[in-house]
């Protein structure tokens, strides 16, 4: 599917609020609601808009600290970073998870109630069970308002997991 820039404000505004009609689309990218509930259906239908989500705010959960991981696997053959993907999917603490080229092999986000949680996290669940050997270079991100987008980040320093 070919974009126009009605196509791109149409997705530059729906990204900021999916709550938004398509007769508010209309007001703010000059079309009618009509064809904006059309070209909405269009870029679903193409594949262009793949889902709707929910943004949960973590601290209302439960999960005060995000921190942000960099992962460097002792060894990078196939099978140990196809079980490193396959284990990291199923963790509830791992919001995001991308491989990486570089100096490490995964950058992760993580969110945990604690740095105490954080620490039996990768003691428990990450070091014997994916990452064998790994050091884990961890950055925590705390929010320092109601806005996200005003967090800053704090270096906590580096985690080693030893394989025992």
């Amino acid at each position: 599917m070919k974009l126009d820039n009605f196509d791109r404000k149409i997705l530059r505004e729906f990204q900021r609020d999916t709550r938004q009609t398509a007769a508010d689309l209309a007001k703010i990218v000059g079309l009618s609601p009509s064809a904006c509930h059309r070209r909405l259906t269009a870029l679903r239908q193409a594949g262009v808009i793949q889902a709707e989500v929910a943004i949960i705010h973590p601290e209302s959960v439960g999960r005060g600290v995000t921190l942000i991981v960099a992962v460097t696997l002792e060894r990078e053959h196939t099978d140990v970073i196809a079980n490193f993907k396959r284990e990291t999917r199923g963790s509830i603490e791992i919001m995001q998870c991308y491989y990486v080229t570089g100096t490490a092999d995964f950058i992760m986000i993580l969110t945990s109630k604690s740095m105490e949680s954080y620490d039996a996290f990768v003691e428990h669940a990450m070091c014997p069970r994916v990452l064998d050997d790994a050091n884990l270079c961890v950055n925590c991100q705390r929010p320092t308002g109601q806005d996200s987008r005003s967090q800053r980040i704090h270096e906590c320093g580096d985690v080693n997991c030893v394989n025992s």
